[in-house]
This record gives C-alpha cells, structure tokens and sequence, in this order.
C-alpha cells in the first residue's frame, strides 16, 4: 500500500483551542536581576588578592572586604553587625575605577566570627552600573584567554 503525503489542509485547526494557565519562563538567576561577580572571579580579573570596600554612616566607618557586586548592588564581609534597611555609603575600586554610592542594608547573615552584609546600591551612576555589567564580558574573555595559553 501506497501511503498518500499529508497536505496543509488535512492538519487539525487550532482554532477555538484555548490554555488554561499562563507560561512565565523560569529565570536562570532565580529571584536576582543581575549577574553576581564573586570574588574570586574579581580578585582573578584585577590581579589583586582582595578588593577592601569603606562603609561609611553617621556613627560608623568600616572597611569590609568585597564578596561579590552587580548592578544591584555588593555583599561584604564585615566584623561589625548591621542594621538591617539602614543606610550606608560605600567606596571601593575596581581597577581603576572608582565606585562610591549610597546603599541600603538588605541582608546579613553571621558567618563564622564576621557578618555578610548584602547591599542594594540606591542611585548608582550610569556609567558605574554599566562599568559593573560589561564585567562579566570581561569575566568570560578572561576565562577564554586562559583555556588558550
């Protein structure tokens, strides 16, 4: 028996047909709106050992160490508990640049005799918030360049 090739007209029609629920695709940061760098990836990028970041409020000045940044904003790791929601200044450099903005306090969790401090930058600059997010090109180029040498 010969089998006869379908044409367009004998397909179903999806016409009528309807779905029950909305599709929301599932975001590969979880929650985040912005890739993290973390530290490793960022002492390794600058050729530095650690990145020192200055807080800064009305009753206090604190250097931290940077864990990770974003777009969005840092996580540090300090000796001194936070506050959560309260307001800081930051500081620090990456390369050359350098970074300095208010913050909110979003986050802190204990970590061994020290604290993770997670802040949410509040009016970053441009130019700054841009710098950040083209370091993760500068991430992947770097790891690129080290496969190959």
């Amino acid at each position: 028996m010969k089998k006869q090739k379908e044409s367009c007209d004998d397909a179903l029609s999806l016409e009528g047909l309807s779905i029950d629920w909305s599709y929301h695709p599932d975001n590969p940061l979880g929650k985040r709106a912005y890739v993290r760098l973390g530290e490793g990836d960022l002492t390794a990028l600058f050729e530095v050992r650690s990145i020192k970041v200055r807080l800064t409020s009305a009753k206090f000045k604190i250097n931290a160490s940077l864990l990770d940044v974003s777009p969005g904003g840092l996580a540090v790791l300090v000796n001194k508990k936070l506050i959560m929601d309260s307001s800081v200044e930051v500081s620090f450099y990456l390369s050359r640049r350098k970074i300095i903005s208010s913050c909110v306090v979003r986050q802190v969790y204990p970590l061994y005799m020290n604290f993770k401090i997670g802040l949410e930058f509040i009016n970053l600059p441009k130019e700054d918030s841009e710098y950040i997010a083209n370091l993760y090109s500068s991430k992947v180029l770097y790891k690129v360049g080290n496969r190959r040498g």
